[in-house]
């Protein structure tokens, strides 16, 4: 009887494990990296960054973003003095950057600053614990076209460029 109990609890446990198991999806051309998950056939993105420790932004691919409050900027527009105008918050850009690296923020994009220059753009869409979200609006450079993420793998590389390296990893 204890034989059947412990292989039924186990069933359970296995069966609750399955349905937790999430798909993730990172992305990449020599520019951009987005983190997203696999449903099925289709792919969505909810966190795209434009610049790397290794490969920093320097104003290719041009894009345009598009905040909160409706307005829209350029790649090429980004300078500290805009990004003070614009953010509201600053905090260290991560570990992977190292301590002379600062990210400055509004709504979902995160401006990472070496000194005066830009050296990556995160994009993210971040729900937050008391259900705020905070959204970000990629575009192409002319503005004349946009996607909120989460945002399709077939949206991103409207903008970006086809991506050179997929790697699917199931995880719990």
């Amino acid at each position: 009887m204890k034989a059947f109990i412990v292989l039924g609890l186990s069933l359970v446990i296995n069966s609750a494990c399955v349905n937790i198991k999430q798909n993730h999806v990172v992305a990449e051309t020599l520019e951009v990296k987005a983190f997203g998950t696999r449903r099925g056939d289709e792919i969505v993105f909810y966190r795209v960054s434009v610049g790397s420790p290794i490969n920093p932004f320097r104003g290719k691919p041009e894009f345009s973003f598009r905040l909160g409050s409706g307005e829209v900027i350029r790649s090429n527009e980004i300078n500290l003095p805009k990004v003070f105008q614009i953010c509201t918050r600053t905090n260290s850009a991560g570990r992977d950057w190292g301590d002379e690296y600062l990210a400055y923020g509004v709504d979902g994009f995160d401006f990472i600053f070496r000194g005066q220059e830009l050296s990556a753009v995160h994009a993210a869409y971040v729900l937050l614990p008391a259900g705020k979200v905070l959204e970000a609006t990629l575009g192409n450079f002319t503005g004349s076209n946009f996607f909120a993420l989460p945002i399709k793998k077939v949206e991103i590389e409207s903008l970006f460029r086809t991506f050179k390296k997929i790697e699917y990893k199931t995880v719990l």
